[in-house]
This record gives structure tokens, sequence and C-alpha cells, in this order.
């Protein structure tokens, strides 16, 4: 064979190479992964300060661990293409609606993929995570597209999509298709034993069992970084998933065996004053015997909107902000070391009033299986002959909370379009002052029938917007000024709130809870199991007295109910996954964290909290917590350290699979 013979073979091959069919689909993937790549840098760039205490190395192990998620998401999308050009003839590639058929997704798809990166950087900068089930459930409230019109840069986006959009279909249209193609059957099939395998393994981007899933993504001690390191539009793909099928817990972590995992939960629960029912569908339901005359004390519960530790001085947050609850608290009984169930307000209200500390994914007050079946203490107190309400300045169907409610022992409501007297509101509702007002007016109107009431506020809530001349402005030329000012505002109507009722008849026989929901703002970052601190006070002077209490046990949200009714007295039947804090001993606390579809954290008496990612491949991690959000990265070389490790995932594990049994049962409730 002559030279010149080689070289026009060598010449044929580049261009069979070079071919149409495989330049689009792999241009089409490069850019794909440009663009994630990009994002991901551009999210560290403008949340440096975030990720301030993740190592060079972990940094860079997450950029080239989330190179495996953009892979999956850039293959999904190119396999349309694939299929499209690769066995299609030349005849039909030439066709001129077929070439703006494969413009028109080339382009599409690619807008969207930057559509899906500029909405994750926002999702990002707001929750530190990358989009998940939350986006959708965000859909269905009207006040979202108010608040996405007034604080994000909406129109520039679409102009900015609107712009590649166009430009990339001109482009795609003008490549000539037809005349590109010199494919034969013989090259169809080779490429086509080439390109199928190397999709499917970048789809399913495993050779074990089983297809990835975020559990890679926790190969460090810093959570923040696993969700830089994944990919908003994998996450959005894993919650579509979720939401289809059953959420079965044995997906995320290795279950122990079941009667096992009873017997952990049970070791931390059990109290002197519990006598257990012995039921078997059921073995948390018990009696439990206060130790206290019964008093049917009038319960007022504010579950506030998002104002955790950061903004409160007694725990270690800004001093500027909530001078009325730090007053509060130090004339109080106050728990300084409560946590979070988890990060949305469902998730607080499992926690709060049903001392549940609630599942993976949706949160069980949204699912329609919940309505009617989940003991709250609203269901307790109604059959003590209590009046039970529900306030909030929002809308009746937020977070199904009505729905969720009414069936499960509330049997009053109060919502946005019961304001008649509202003097300001925003698109999430009425603000925390007027919410206040009214909640003030009912409780006179109750008379002398016990009440349980429920407020949930939300002026500091995005889009952080309160009434003029209520306070002052906390510092104008910060960054996140209005959510400063809401935050103050917030524990204003708070303090205007107690002002009025300590003149009114029902103040000396009411003891009032105050509680966040979750953490929130933009001060409750990086995301750690730290960040769920929250305040948690009761304030009940004529019944407590005048002098405060700071208690030091570790406790979450799900020992709120059982901690009230300890106060209230006498004996009542439960199956709370919680107790009361004022009845147990300092070093038998604990909390148990969600951090949606990604990971568990638990965190025992001492301090130590282990961190449990969901899925395959992650990698577990062992902390220590101090006030007010200092956690530590215990080395697991340490004697002992991998043992003690151990010995917490298995009892967090046990909280969280016991949670998930009754509830799949259908026991989390009282016998009838």
């Amino acid at each position: 064979m002559t030279e010149e013979q080689d070289s026009s073979r060598a010449s044929r091959f580049c261009w069979r190479f070079l071919d149409v069919r495989i330049t689009v689909p792999v241009l089409f993937f490069a850019l794909l992964m440009v663009l994630f790549t990009i994002q991901r840098l551009v999210i560290y760039l403008a949340l440096e300060a975030r990720f301030s205490e993740v190592p060079a190395g972990d940094l860079l192990m997450g950029f080239l661990v989330g190179l495996r998620f953009d892979t999956v998401v850039s293959c999904m999308l190119v396999v349309p293409l694939f299929l499209g050009l690769a066995f299609l003839p030349a005849s039909v590639l030439s066709r001129s609606g077929f070439k703006t058929l494969t413009a028109t997704y080339f382009s599409g798809a690619l807008a969207l993929a930057l559509f899906a990166c500029i909405t994750d950087f926002y999702f990002f900068r707001e929750f530190d995570q990358r989009l998940d089930h939350k986006t959708f459930e965000y859909l269905e409230y009207r006040y979202l597209y108010k608040v996405l019109w007034e604080d994000f840069p909406v129109i520039t986006a679409f102009l900015i999509l609107g712009a590649v959009f166009i430009t990339v279909f001109l482009l795609v249209r003008r490549l000539g298709l037809e005349n590109r193609s010199r494919f034969t059957l013989k090259h169809t099939l080779v490429w086509s034993l080439v390109a199928i395998p190397l999709l499917f393994l970048g789809i399913r981007n495993s050779l074990g069992n089983k297809a990835i899933n975020s559990g890679p993504a926790y190969f460090s001690n810093f959570p923040i970084l696993s969700q830089l390191a994944l990919n908003g539009l994998f996450t959005l793909r894993e919650a579509v998933a979720g939401a289809l099928a059953h959420e079965d817990l044995s997906r995320h972590l290795t279950l122990l065996p079941e009667n096992e995992a009873f017997q952990v939960v049970l070791n931390d629960l059990r109290r002197p004053g519990d006598t257990y029912t012995g039921d078997p569908e059921n073995p948390l339901l018990r009696v439990t015997d206060t130790g206290r005359p019964r008093k049917n004390h009038n319960v007022v519960l504010v579950l506030m909107e998002s104002l955790s530790w950061h903004y409160i001085r007694v725990m270690g947050g800004d001093g500027r902000l909530t001078p009325n609850l730090c007053d509060l608290a130090d004339r109080s009984l106050f728990m300084d070391r409560c946590f979070a169930v988890g990060s949305r307000t469902p998730m607080g209200v499992s926690g709060t009033l049903c001392g549940f500390p609630d599942l993976p994914g949706n949160s069980i007050v949204t699912r329609s299986g919940s309505e009617g079946r989940i003991l709250t203490l609203g269901t307790l107190l109604l059959r003590r002959g209590y009046e039970t309400m529900f306030i909030h300045g929002g809308q009746s169907h937020y977070d199904h909370l009505q729905s969720f409610l009414r069936s499960n022992g509330f049997s009053r409501f109060v919502f946005e379009e019961d304001f008649e007297n509202g003097t300001f509101r925003t698109p999430m509702g009425w603000c925390d002052g007027d919410l206040f007002d009214r909640a003030h007016q009912e409780f006179l109107a109750v008379g002398d029938r016990p009440f349980l009431a429920v407020l949930l506020t939300l002026s500091f809530h995005r889009p952080y917007r309160i009434p003029a001349g209520k306070v002052e402005a906390v510092d104008p030329e910060n960054w996140y000024a209005d959510m400063l000012d809401s935050a103050l505002y917030a524990d204003w109507a708070i303090g205007e709130f107690l002002k009025k009722a300590r003149k009114a008849d029902y103040f000396d026989r009411t003891l009032f809870v105050f509680i966040a929901d979750h953490t929130g703002g933009q001060s409750g970052h990086p995301i750690s199991p730290a960040s769920y601190r929250l305040p948690f006070i009761i304030h009940g002077p004529a019944i407590l007295g005048s002098k405060g209490r700071r208690v030091r046990t570790v406790c979450s949200q799900a020992d709120v109910a059982p901690t009230i009714l300890s106060l209230l007295g006498g004996t009542y039947e439960h199956c709370f996954l919680g107790s009361s804090v004022l009845d147990r001993p300092v070093e038998s606390g604990q909390a148990l964290m969600l951090h949606g579809r990604y990971a568990l954290a638990f965190m025992d008496a001492k301090q130590d909290v282990v961190v449990v990612p969901f899925g395959s491949g992650g990698r577990c991690g062992l902390f220590h917590f101090d006030v007010p959000a200092k956690m530590e990265s215990r080395s697991l070389e340490a004697p002992g350290a991998r043992a003690r490790m151990e010995a917490l995932r298995r009892r967090g594990v046990a909280w969280l699979q016991c949670a998930d049994a009754l509830y799949r049962r259908g026991v989390f409730r009282l016998r009838q």
C-alpha cells in the first residue's frame, strides 16, 4: 500500500470520525458539561464565605465528583439527539422539517439546562441545597410568583435564555446535516456499538448493582460541599422519582432488624412515669403519668418563621434583632439546645405538634395519607375539652395545613381571608402584627373554656416586607437589610402581643410557647446539624414563676408536645417520639435531624453528632457540637472513634426506621 493510499485512508477515517452524526451529540454533551462546571464554579465564587472551612483538597474533589452527576444529566439529554441522528438516512437528515426539529431540540435543551442552572443557583443561595422536592411544593403557592418577580432578575434571565435559544438554533439549523454525513450502514453499527454502552454507563454511572444516587457526593464532612458536588437537574430527577414511587427507607439506609430498632428507641425514650401498652403494631404506645396534678391551662404555641439562634443574642446570635425574645428567655423556661427536625415549615409542624421527627422527602403533613391518622397535641387536648385553633395570616392550603390539622385534632381555623381588619399584607399574607392582633381577639372571645392556639408567623419570610414606621432600619447599607429589618419587626410584633396579653384575663392561666419552625434567612449557613438549633421558650409567670431557668438538655421539636403536656399535668396516652425535657436527666437527651432526601444527623446528650448520608457510597462523619454553633470534626483514627460513630449511626437509623414503620402501618395515633 502506497503512502498516498495510507494518507487517503487516514483522511477518510478522520472524515468519518468528524461526521455530523458524531460531532453534534458530542458537541452537545461537551457544552452541557462545560455549562454545569461553570455553574458550580459560579456558586462557589459567589458564596465563597460559606466554604471557608472546606480544605482545598476536599474542594477540588467536590468539583471532580460533580463531573459524575453532570455526566448523568448530560447523557440523558444527549440520548434523543443521538437516536435522531444515528439511525436515519441522509435523505431524512436533508429534510427541512428534520433540520428544524434537530435545531429546536439542541437549542431548547441547552436553554433548558441554562434555565435550570440559573434557578439552581438562586435555590442554592437561599437553601444551601440543589433543586429538590421543595421546588414542586412551592409552585402551588401564588405568593411565590410575586416574590420571584419582585426579588429576582426574571426579565434578564428570560432575555438571556431567548438569546441563547435563537443563536444556537440558527447555528445548528445552518449546519447542513445532509452534506456533513458520510455514514454507511457499517459506520452506523460501529458508532452505535460504541455510543449506546457509553450513554448507558454515563446515565447509570455505576458498575454496581444500583445506579448512582447522591451518596458519592457525601465524601467529606462538609454537607455544603456535598451539595456543591451534586447537580440541580440530577437532584430534581431524584425528587420526581421519589414522589412517584413509594419512599422506601431501605433505598436510603442500611436498616436494623425492626425489633432491634424499636428496642433502641424504647431505651432512649423510657421514663419512670411511662407504662407501655404492649401494642405489637405500635411498641411506642404508652401512658405517661406526669407526676403533677392536671391543670387545664391555656396553651399559645407560636411557630416563629425562621427565627433560629442566628438572630437571638442569648443563643450567640445577632444582638440587634430580637430584644423581646431575649428578655423573654431570661424570664422563662428556656431550652437553648433544641434542634429542628427538618428544614421546612411542614416538618416543623410535624415535629412540634405531632412529636414526630418526619421522614425523608415530602413531610407527612403534606401527604394525603396522613389525614385523620396522625396523633397531634390538638388530638389530646381536644379530648380534654379544649378549644383547638390554628391561626395563620397566609393561605389556608399552604403546605396542606388546613386539611392535615382539621382531620387531626384542630377544630377552628383563621386564615388570610378571615382577617377583616388587616393593616399590611405581603405576597405571603398578613403581617405578624395583624396575626397577633387577630389572635388576641380570638383569645378574648373564647371565655372560660381552655384553649390551645397554634400561631404560624410569616413576616420573617421572603420577600421580607414589613409595615413602615414600626422599627428602625438595622443596617440600611447591608446586602440583607430587608431581612434584618424583618427579623427585628417579627420580634417587635411578639413584644407588642405580650404587652396586650398581660392586660387580659387569659394571661395568668396561659402557657406561651415560642419556637422556630426551622432555620432561615441568610445567616443560617453553612448547612450543618448546628444550623438546626432553635429557641424553645415557655413563658407563664403566674404558672411557672417569673424567675428564668435555662435548660441545657439536648432536645428537638419532637419533645415540645410532651414537655407542654408535662406542665399541664395528669396522665395521657400517646406514642410521641419524644419526651418532656423537664423530666429527664441531662445525660438522656438526643435529637434527630433530617436534611431532606440527602442525610440524617443524630446528636446525643454529650453533643456528639453523626451525619449519615442517604444512598450508597456516602461516608458517615463524626463531630462534636458546642454552642453557639461550633462543629468540630472528630478523627476516626482516635481510639474508640469508629465504635462511637457506629453506635450513634445505629441510634439515628433506629429512630428514623421506627418513625417510618409507624407511619407505614398507620398506627401513629391513639387506640380507638
